[in-house]
């Protein structure tokens, strides 16, 4: 598959799902090899609808890549409105284009503009049996104000000291969901293992992939 233009194009691993995309700039010259999981994946789809109900807020699900000083960014092209709470209003968000032609709406909003700055961040392993749980902090963001083609709209997160790496190599889970903590004093409804609101009072231990982790 490939974007109409010749500067993207992905292909399908039939037995596996997986997504490799390819990038070529405008002299035809490639940039970049990016390893995605199946655009089908139901553990992201498990991960996301269990934050949602945990929370009652939407979710900004993409793919995930680290970056430097232990941060990692979730990058998408079509960011949730609704990450304060399904009752409150909608982020600010601006439409633009996802090829250089102009085919493709999409909308960015800026993470960065929004008083609350604590995320929380979920995986489901394909086994649906496990879950992964992260407590971060937005950093930064990327794609506001900029006409940015494909995947653009960028949640630069900062983990706790030393997890970034086990989040990101942890393959047996899948790619991420991340949400907007509003800091509406929530608690985990009963028998519930996925992410909810912390105000850094308590600290939870969740089951994460086999094993107690403290988030």
């Amino acid at each position: 598959m490939d974007d109409g233009e010749g500067n993207c194009s992905k292909r399908v691993h039939i037995a596996t799902g997986q997504v490799t995309e390819y990038v070529w700039d405008h002299h035809k010259r490639l940039v970049s090899v990016i390893d995605r999981l199946s655009e089908g994946d139901l553990g992201s789809l498990l991960a996301f609808r269990l934050l949602m109900s945990v929370s009652g807020e939407s979710c900004h699900r993409g793919n995930s890549d680290p970056r430097a000083e232990g941060t990692f960014r979730i990058n998408h092209s079509n960011p949730a409105l609704k990450m304060n709470g399904f009752d409150r209003p909608d982020l600010p968000y601006q439409l633009g284009r996802f090829v250089s032609k102009g085919w493709g709406t999409k909308f960015a909003v800026d993470f960065m503009n929004n008083a609350e700055k604590t995320v929380t961040v979920a995986r489901v392993d394909p086994s649906a049996t496990r879950l992964l749980v992260l407590k971060g902090q937005l950093v930064g963001a990327s794609g506001w104000g900029l006409d940015l083609i494909g995947c653009s709209v960028e949640a630069l997160i900062k983990p706790p000291e030393g997890r970034v790496e086990e989040f990101l190599k942890k393959r047996a889970c899948t790619e991420f969901c991340a949400r907007d903590a509003a800091g509406r004093g929530q608690s985990p409804r009963s028998g519930s293992t996925s992410a909810t609101i912390s105000n850094g009072s308590t600290e939870t231990t969740r089951k994460s992939c086999g094993r107690s982790v403290r988030c």
